[in-house]
C-alpha cells in the first residue's frame, strides 16, 4: 500500500504542474496580441518623437531666418536679389542660361 500512495502522490504533483504550466501558457497566449499591439504603438511613438524633433529643428532654423530678416537689412537685400531677381537703380542683372 505504501508504494501505491507514493505513485498517486507523484502523479498528482505532475498533474498539478501540468495544470499550472497550461494556465501560464494560456495567460501568455491571451496577452500575446496585446503585447504585439503595445510593441507596434511604441514603435509609432518613437517614430513620431523623431518627427517632432526634426520639426523643432526646422522651427529653430526658420526662427533664425525670420530674426535675420527682421534685424538685418542686408539679409533682406540679398534675398531680394537672389530670389526675386531685383537690382538697385543703375545696376544691370546678367543671367546665364544653361545649355541643354
Amino acid at each position: 500500500m505504501n508504494v501505491t500512495s507514493g505513485i498517486w502522490e507523484k502523479l498528482t504533483r505532475i498533474v498539478q504542474f501540468l495544470i499550472a504550466l497550461i494556465a501560464i501558457l494560456g495567460v501568455f497566449v491571451w496577452y500575446l496580441p496585446l503585447i504585439k499591439e503595445n510593441e507596434k504603438i511604441r514603435t509609432e511613438v518613437i517614430k513620431l518623437e523623431d518627427e517632432i524633433e526634426a520639426e523643432r529643428l526646422n522651427e529653430k532654423n526658420l526662427n533664425r531666418e525670420i530674426e535675420a530678416l527682421n534685424s538685418n537689412p542686408e539679409t533682406v537685400e540679398t534675398l531680394a536679389r537672389e530670389v526675386l531677381g531685383l537690382a538697385k537703380q543703375g545696376e544691370t542683372i546678367i543671367k546665364f542660361k544653361e545649355s541643354d
